[in-house]
């Protein structure tokens, strides 16, 4: 009984292991000797450079719908000229990705995984002799486990002509990549609780276009788990009426915009579950005070057996407040380690969610100017203007297209920064004054203030002690300022000569110049949600002079030098000119590091934020460009048709009759023309374009003299520091023409 006991042991874990270590053992072969499986790649050049043959490792797709209509209409009425028109316009926006490089492994995990097992039927067992000497080992046939068997081992045994709920081993690197498509797995096997190896909306889990469906769908179809395209709404109405009054011109208008995300979103950012409203506790007979609101969130010391009431959460604010109502820390009412909501059920379903409240702005504008004598004017406008969701600050519509996969999997998700479906539109503020003075009869002067106020900018917001896992999302919670002056100057053509020059000082400053920008700092500090200090923006560039110079001979009194050729007098530059566009700009912000680090130029290298100063403390060096453009006119046609005999062809009505007029336009364009190299981007350490300091420091030093070889380390890493993006585009020149008919 001892040795028959010892016998099955080892007769179990040989049937499992023996196929399974004879497959590990070749491909442990294989890539010693450097080769590649189905789904490998090649390892990449001291993390600088793919390794030769590395391919692509996923496949994405996207598709836009649009319909639009619009409308317009003008009438004067009494001294108003009056303009009204309306906006519709329904977007259809899909997406689709999968990771098909990582499917491979995938499979190799699905498959035979239900066949770890052994059979219980001792009559299918075998004793391993040699020459009738019983071996110690019996080998027993695997055993089919039903409830581990994936969706796609079931349906690529199908494929293959096997028994479905067959027991034998499959070795996926054997069979040709034909044998497999997606249509294998399950949407929950490809979603795989999180760790996605699709993403998509308005496709299905294959990457095929469907149909809108209701959003519950998602939980109740587990076999596709549908989510539907991003198909938001957008409605606006304008009407503006210009008039005069006493001298003063004015231009007052209105428009109104609608915003529909048309989606779900989540009832309360930081509880993914539906939870008890303070009310409803004090009806189940917990005591809740009389300062508490009736649909606070209240939170206890046990989620599964709630016995004591902790304090609330008030979720139009986030504000946390303890048990007598006094705002306190979310980290003061946690019990075991998180917080504990009241909970209603213990999982996400359709109950979490509810519909996006449409947005409705309204933008008034106003504008007005009058004669402050007989050469000067003074004018004054304020604006209210909005725009979409996602669509600055480097931001994108994927950032609203939130999708309930990204909720459903959040606490499973190895990445917890997922998208906000409920997302508001960005408004911006604006306010100028100024006035125009006439210097003399061909030049005048204006000098105008700005102020900008931008609002509901977007930017990336922890959701501290969320339950059932702290997760970060996009928010509207980012604003800034812009003020300046502007000076300009404007000289009509005189002769030959236009031009026009401004100089704008401008400050620019904000909780944010882009959505993500809060990361880092976010992630290093405990307990912060979002980072509310006014810094400068990205774009703050103090000073910006730009101008035009126009230059050409044009008309019929005014065709430049000619050259006589016998009693012929030719006019080369008639019809002919030159052009010259300068700006001139001061350098703009840049966050300084303390430290090199390598992740700048290499890959899978975590990038350490250390500032040095403060943020955006730095500047970047001026900006330098000057354009020229030359070119020239030549007509052809536009003269009176003649007949036979050299006379003018003439209409009915006497008049000559012209023959149709083309024009072509010639010209040659230098852009950039003096070729100067201007700085776009530094490394932040050593705040230079060409070299980020990194080999230079103790580290890299290190690193230099781990590497096969240090120099050709040295020499591909300075190589890689050679960001083209570094620098604006040189000197081009284009020739071209254009035809006017």
């Amino acid at each position: 009984n001892l040795l028959l006991r010892r016998s099955k042991k080892i007769g179990k874990m040989m049937s499992r292991l023996l196929p399974l270590m004879a497959n590990v053992i070749r491909h442990l072969s294989l890539r010693f000797y450097g080769g590649l499986r189905n789904g490998d790649s090649p390892n990449q050049i001291y993390s600088l450079y793919s390794g030769p043959g590395a391919s692509q490792g996923g496949y994405s797709k996207y598709s836009f719908d649009q319909t639009r209509l619009t409308g317009q209409a003008s009438a004067e009425f009494k001294g108003h000229a009056i303009k009204l028109g309306f906006e519709f316009e329904q977007r259809q926006e899909r997406f689709y990705s999968v990771a098909s490089r990582a499917l491979w492994t995938y499979m190799r995990q699905l498959t035979n995984r239900h066949i770890s097992g052994i059979s219980q039927d001792r009559n299918t067992w075998q004793l391993a002799t040699v020459n009738g000497q019983f071996q110690d080992t019996v080998h027993a046939p695997a055993f089919f486990e039903g409830v581990d068997q994936s969706t796609f081992d079931r349906n690529l045994r199908g494929s293959l002509g096997l028994d479905s709920n067959g027991i034998d081993f499959i070795v996926v690197d054997n069979l040709d990549p034909s044998s497999f498509n997606l249509g294998m797995f399950s949407a929950n096997e490809l979603l795989n609780d999180g760790n996605q190896y699709v993403n998509y909306y308005g496709y299905d889990f294959q990457g095929n276009k469907t149909k809108r469906v209701a959003a519950e769908t998602f939980f109740t179809d587990e076999k596709n788990r549908p989510m539907n395209a991003f198909a938001p709404t957008y409605v606006s109405g304008f009407v503006q009426d210009k008039f005069e009054l006493e001298d003063i011109i004015f231009n007052v208008g209105v428009r109104v915009d609608r915003f529909d995300a048309n989606q779900k979103v989540l009832k309360d950012g930081y509880v993914l579950f539906p939870t008890y409203t303070a009310a409803e506790a004090k009806a189940a007979g917990f005591p809740v005070g009389d300062n508490i609101g009736a649909d606070w969130v209240p939170y206890m010391d046990d989620v599964s057996a709630p016995t004591a009431l902790l304090g609330y959460r008030d979720p139009n604010t986030n504000i946390w407040y303890n048990a007598d109502g006094v705002p306190t820390s979310s980290a003061s009412l946690r019990s075991g380690g998180e917080v504990q909501p009241y909970l209603k059920d213990d999982k996400i379903s359709i109950n979490s969610f509810k519909d996006y409240t449409p947005q409705v702005i309204v933008m008034p504008r106003l504008s007005f100017s009058f004669p402050i004598s007989g050469e000067a004017v003074f004018f004054a406008h304020y604006d209210v203007l909005a725009q979409r969701p996602g669509q600055t600050g480097g931001a994108s519509a994927s950032l609203l297209a939130g999708q309930i996969a990204d909720y459903y999997y959040l606490q499973n998700s190895s990445t917890i920064t997922v998208t906000n479906p409920n997302l508001r539109p960005e408004r911006t503020i604006d306010y100028e004054v100024g006035f125009k003075q006439k210097l003399n009869d061909f030049m005048a002067l204006s000098v105008s203030a700005f102020y900008r106020e931008m609002r509901d900018m977007l930017q990336i917001t922890n959701f501290q002690d969320a339950y059932p896992t702290t997760y970060s999302t996009y928010s509207n919670i980012d604003f800034g300022t812009v003020k300046g002056f502007t000076f300009s100057m404007n000289m009509i053509r005189v002769r030959n000569i236009r031009m026009t020059a401004s100089y704008t000082l401008q400050f620019a400053s904000g909780t944010g110049s882009s959505f993500t920008s809060s990361r880092n700092a976010l992630s290093a500090v405990d307990g912060f949600t979002a980072i509310r200090a006014l810094l400068p923006l990205d774009f703050d560039q103090r000073h910006r002079i730009a101008g035009n110079i126009d230059y050409r001979y044009y008309g019929a009194d005014n065709k430049g030098p000619g050259i006589t050729l016998g009693e012929k007098t030719l006019y080369p530059f008639s019809n002919a000119g030159a052009n010259l566009t300068f700006y001139i700009g001061s350098g703009t912000p840049y966050s300084v590091n303390s430290l090199a680090n390598s992740a700048d130029v290499q890959g899978g290298i975590n990038q350490n934020i250390q500032l040095s100063g403060t943020p955006n403390g730095s500047r970047l060096p001026g900006q330098l460009r000057f354009d020229l453009k030359f070119d020239k006119d030549i007509t052809l046609g536009g003269k009176a048709k003649l007949d036979g005999e050299g006379n003018a062809v003439k209409d009915a009505t006497g008049n000559a009759v012209q023959k149709k007029q083309y024009t072509f336009n010639i010209y040659l364009q230098v852009l950039n023309a003096l070729n100067t190299k201007n700085v776009l981007n530094v490394y932040k350490t050593s705040g230079l374009p060409q070299d980020d300091g990194y080999l230079q420091t103790g580290v890299g030093q290190q690193a230099i003299n781990a590497a096969i070889s240090g120099d050709a380390f040295t020499y591909l890493y300075t190589l890689r520091m050679q960001n083209p993006g570094n620098y604006s585009l040189p000197r081009r020149i284009r020739l071209g023409v254009q035809f006017n008919f």
